[in-house]
């Protein structure tokens, strides 16, 4: 569409503030909970509680994580499920999104990361780019990992201190 074509082109402030590995996880449910419910998918949180808080803008956090979970919902059989996870590693906090669906048979060269890249009959090509230029602006990114007949993950990997100069250049000093 235009709007998400034009949100693409152009760069975006961040809302930082305090929250927490699961405030993104129940806030990207919230967003596909009803598209979960249409399509007869689960959608199974099993992240931890015990993970670091972080800061971030939560709302663009759950927006890009929403939009591969719409993704894996999409591709998730009748009845199939898709599992977030939240999970530390080193400096990082990694949100893993998993579906159990026919998986992705990508040919050599081909990125589902790029922008107009799609292989969704009907996709614009630019959800998964978007989310790739969210994770880039905030010093983090992004691995896909699928097999056909064994379904696809998705991990994001949000640095948790790294990133915390980056992002708060975006927000106003207000000492």
């Amino acid at each position: 569409s235009i709007s998400q074509f034009l949100g693409f082109a152009r760069p975006f402030e961040l809302q930082v503030g305090n929250c927490t590995a699961a405030d993104i996880i129940d806030r990207t449910i919230q967003l596909c909970r009803r598209r979960a419910e249409n399509n007869n998918v689960t959608i199974e949180n099993q992240s931890g509680t015990h993970l670091h808080p972080m800061r971030a803008d939560l709302y663009r956090f759950a927006q890009a994580l929403s939009n591969i979970v719409n993704n894996a919902i999409d591709a998730a059989p009748k009845g199939g499920r898709v599992v977030l996870d939240a999970y530390e590693e080193g400096e990082m906090t990694v949100f893993e999104i998993s579906d159990n669906g026919p998986g992705i048979n990508l040919r050599p060269g081909e990125d589902l990361f790029a922008p107009f890249f799609t292989t969704k009959e009907g996709g614009t090509g630019l959800g998964l780019s978007m989310v790739y230029g969210f994770m880039k602006q905030i010093g983090g990114h992004a691995n896909l990992y699928s097999e056909v007949g064994q379904g696809t993950r998705v991990s994001l990997f949000f640095p948790r201190l790294a990133t915390n100069a980056a992002l708060e250049r975006d927000t106003p000093d207000t000492s």
